[in-house]
């Protein structure tokens, strides 16, 4: 299933993204792989289930193929409604490494994230 993904603009720096898709079971890409030696920072993370069920999701760096996540950074987190993640010191991904989600089964899925690239 595809990942919407609809970049907003953040009042002074970063990025923020707000992805939705009916099923994100498949791996998805939330934010493109910044370019050779670049990083993507993680400042926060919310996520929104469908409120019908108990789905795991991974947030992680990379799609590792067979539709899981390269490297985990979060999770999986169980989540039925709702979870926010705020983090007191960035969490950087990999070097030219994209923003992905995988769950652990069908269900739809709201993220929003905020970061920076560096």
């Amino acid at each position: 299933m595809a990942i919407t993904a609809t970049a907003q603009t953040p009042y002074k720096y970063g990025w923020t993204v707000n992805a939705t898709s009916a099923d994100a079971s498949g791996c998805e890409e939330i934010v493109a792989a910044p370019g050779a030696g670049k990083y993507l920072a993680l400042d926060s993370v919310t996520i929104c289930g469908n409120g019908a069920s108990v789905v795991s999701f991974t947030i992680g760096a990379g799609d590792g193929g067979a539709g899981a996540v390269e490297t985990a950074l979060l999770g999986p987190v169980p989540i039925q409604d709702f979870a926010e993640f705020r983090f007191v010191r960035p969490i950087r991904l990999p070097a030219n490494k994209p923003l992905t989600i995988d769950a652990s089964g069908a269900g739809a899925v709201c993220v929003c994230v905020e970061g920076r690239t560096i």
